[in-house]
């Protein structure tokens, strides 16, 4: 009878601590995949502000060529590498404000394919950049059409290889 008493209170017990040590494993789970895919958006952002920095630096001396030319692609270097610093700027800190955020494996699962699917739509867009660039600096009727279309070119150059190594990075794991 004791023995048997026993084991039932063996049994209570092992199936109160089972939910307990599966949840666990879950929490585990979400929070190695929360870690992975923060690491990897952080990570592919400052390369994105990076580059960001390195267009505004050389876009500033560039305005003051007497090429029209490279002033006009100064002028997209200026531009496109602010608007990209925004970018990185503001993904950055929405990427740290998710530190302590929980949840499940396939929670951060979906989060990595949403930004996949955000880097595959850029990537997209970044070939028109890339083609119309390519047809202002072949086809401008003027030096500064043509160092416009130089400008686009590089950055649209630039953010075509970042997204679509986006894609890759966020790729399911």
């Amino acid at each position: 009878m004791v023995n048997h008493l026993a084991f039932g209170l063996g049994l209570a017990l092992a199936a109160s601590v089972v939910p307990t040590a599966a949840r666990a494993d879950e929490d585990l789970a979400g929070n190695a995949a929360r870690d992975t895919y923060l690491r990897d958006q952080r990570n592919h952002m400052t390369v994105l502000g990076a580059f960001a920095l390195g267009s505004v630096a050389a876009g500033i001396p560039m305005l003051t060529s007497s090429r029209a030319e490279i002033r006009a692609a100064g002028v997209q270097n200026l531009a496109w590498g602010a608007i990209d610093g925004v970018i990185a700027l503001v993904a950055t800190i929405g990427t740290n404000n998710l530190r302590g955020e929980q949840g499940s494996a396939a929670h951060w699962a979906d989060e990595r394919d949403t930004s996949r699917r955000i880097f595959a739509v850029n990537a997209g867009l970044d070939v028109l950049y890339v083609a119309t660039g390519a047809l202002l600096l072949a086809l401008g009727k003027t030096e500064t059409l043509r160092g416009t279309g130089a400008g686009i070119l590089v950055q649209g150059g630039f953010l075509l290889a970042f997204d679509t190594a986006g894609v890759f990075v966020m790729a399911p794991r």
